[in-house]
């Protein structure tokens, strides 16, 4: 989806772009990582503060890690 690629890249304008669109921020893809672990992983600081900032949420468990 467009909000992980932007996540999976640190693209922070985008970021903001698609969720001032009302996009779902943390819904995550069946196989796939959430949003913000796509950036905490990548070591993307800013996406991740980003994310953070409008309500990701930090509790979301996938193959039992949560996304920090």
């Amino acid at each position: 989806t467009p909000i992980m690629t932007a996540a999976n890249h640190g693209h922070v304008p985008a970021i903001k772009l698609l969720l001032h669109h009302g996009v779902d921020i943390n819904v995550p893809q069946a196989t796939c990582n959430s949003p913000l672990s796509l950036a905490a992983i990548h070591g993307h600081i800013p996406a991740v503060r980003t994310l953070l900032h409008h309500g990701a949420d930090v509790n979301t468990i996938r193959r039992g890690t949560t996304p920090l």
